[in-house]
């Protein structure tokens, strides 16, 4: 699996959780939730699931800079050691990631079909 692959995966199921669209993870947009869903991902990308990938090259993924996807990290794990619902949230990414959309997740995004528990 490439990493551009990994690092869109990472970015779609941050995406549901969060409850916005992977376009608006794209966008310019600087709302709260869009930039927190988007250095979560970003997060994920480099913590968890594609350690190898340069902080350059995951910035990309993200149409930022490598010094941008620096600082989410840092945020994340400030706001992850701060606030336990916030730190509930990345690792409910982190799992959705790894283990596929809880049921939860799923039915959030008005996904009706049956699904896996």
């Amino acid at each position: 699996m490439n990493m551009a692959f990994k690092c869109r995966t990472i970015k779609n199921a941050v995406a549901a959780e969060f409850g916005i669209t992977p376009h608006e993870m794209d966008s310019r947009n600087r709302t709260a939730r869009v930039a927190r869903a988007r250095m979560t991902a970003a997060y994920l990308c480099r913590t968890t699931i594609v350690p190898e990938l340069s902080l350059p090259n995951i910035g990309r993924q993200f149409g930022r800079d490598h010094s941008t996807i620096i600082h989410a990290c840092r945020r994340v794990a400030e706001l992850s050691a701060s606030d336990p619902k916030f730190a509930a949230l990345v690792e409910r990414c982190r799992s959705n990631v790894t283990n596929g959309p809880t049921a939860e997740t799923m039915l959030r995004q008005g996904w009706h079909g049956e699904a896996r528990l």
